[in-house]
């Protein structure tokens, strides 16, 4: 037996024995685990008081009694400790590198599930309990495939354990051969995948969402701002893409605050107000021309039908922000036929209930050039992810109610369902 950092070659074919925490990041030939199941029922404090601070919440316990709170705060440390115990378990299980044994004791009791971390492998594997109790006194032996690694089962019976003490001849040391080139391409497939996992960001909003899909849609394909003034392209200057995303603040900043039961008269006085706070002294010389062009662009949507449903409407809310989990399928994982997750935050601009469904409403300032259906169409494409996302996530919460949702283009009063 070597305990601590022994030197190689004084210690070939040394047995190491050492906990589970000390192994970490440690490789071996072979890892045995065994005593797996010890602590498989350890009696906790049966007296206690404990604090949530998640959820602020008090509990307490007195032997066979339980607050409320208790009840609840000892079934979240229970799965707190099964979630650590899994943890635990991967790590140890990833220390070997060509054989595992897995090693512990049965419950007597015939039937019973293994507790512990050998009932979490037990579980894993989907095993029939009644397969670790043989009626048989011989030995149980079957074997499990999993992917390309096959699995073995052995259940040594008290009678078989004896006969295999008196047979058993101890086998020479092998030297283990290391066989990473022939694990070399698996190795640099795996890289890659990382790499490539590394190069998307976690957390993504709906215009970095845009611009990623746009990217995708590069190869091979029409882009879809063709159909866009040449304001809107990328190939605009800075201060015209700066001037439309001023424009697009400062329309939200007006339907945000803007009541649809006010009389249309009174919009000029409202982008007024909101120009003289959001114009800062970098426009100045613009702040006329930014005002007409809002003042022209309201003038048009008010006389629209999607205006016309916003009066009849039942306003839920605007600027509605959400955060929600958004799987989608890129260059990152082509190769490997997953999907990149991540999470979306983003802000609704309007949801509001009309005739019996909950509708999601994204405004749009884009300056188009036709009001043709496939120019339109083409043009939402680009926020097609946007949408899916918001009307998911309502989806969530309006569990009862359908959820729609559209694209108001406020220029020309176009309301395209996504």
């Amino acid at each position: 037996m070597v305990d601590g950092e022994p030197d190689a070659q004084e210690t070939s074919g040394a047995v190491r024995l050492m906990s589970i925490h000390k192994a970490k990041g440690l490789e071996f030939p072979m890892v045995i685990l065994a005593g797996l199941h010890r602590n498989a029922d350890p009696r906790g404090t049966s007296i206690w008081v404990e604090h949530d601070w998640l959820t602020d919440c008090l509990g307490m316990r007195l032997g066979p009694y339980y607050s409320l709170e208790g009840v609840f705060l000892e079934a979240k440390m229970n799965a707190r400790q099964e979630a650590e115990k899994i943890r635990l378990l991967y790590v140890a299980m990833t220390r070997a590198q060509r054989r595992l044994v897995l090693s512990g004791g049965l419950p007597t009791t015939s039937g019973s599930t293994p507790k512990g971390l050998l009932g979490i492998i037990v579980r894993g594997l989907n095993i029939d309990p009644d397969l670790l109790n043989p009626s048989e006194p011989e030995s149980l032996h079957q074997t499990w495939s999993i992917g390309e690694t096959t699995v073995a089962l052995d259940v040594v019976t008290a009678s078989a354990e004896k006969r295999f003490d008196s047979q058993h001849t101890p086998q020479p040391w092998q030297t283990f051969e290391d066989d990473q080139r022939e694990n070399q391409a698996q190795w640099i497939e795996r890289a890659k995948r990382m790499e490539a996992g590394y190069s998307w960001p976690l957390f993504v909003t709906p215009t970095s969402m845009e611009t990623m899909e746009s990217h995708d849609s590069m190869r091979g394909k029409r882009k879809t701002t063709a159909s866009i003034q040449p304001s809107m392209t990328r190939s605009a200057s800075p201060q015209s893409r700066d001037r439309q995303a001023l424009i697009g603040t400062l329309a939200h900043r007006v339907l945000q605050t803007w009541n649809f039961q006010e009389k249309p008269e009174k919009l000029p006085d409202r982008i007024g107000e909101i120009c003289a706070r959001g114009i800062s002294a970098d426009w100045e010389d613009q702040r006329t021309d930014l005002v007409h062009e809002l003042q022209e662009m309201f003038h048009a949507f008010v006389r629209t039908v999607p205006y016309a449903i916003l009066r009849q409407a039942e306003i839920i809310g605007k600027e509605v922000p959400i955060t929600v989990p958004w799987h989608r399928r890129g260059t990152v994982a082509t190769s490997v036929g997953q999907v990149t997750p991540a999470v979306l935050h983003g802000v609704i601009d309007v949801v509001y209930r009309w005739e019996g469904q909950i509708w999601v409403a994204d405004y749009k300032t884009n300056v188009v050039s036709s009001d043709s259906p496939d120019i339109m169409n083409r043009l939402v494409a680009n926020y097609r992810g946007q949408a899916i996302a918001y009307r998911q996530a309502l989806t969530g919460v309006f569990a009862d109610t359908p959820v729609r949702a559209h694209v108001i283009f406020l220029r020309n009063g176009s309301s395209i369902e996504v």
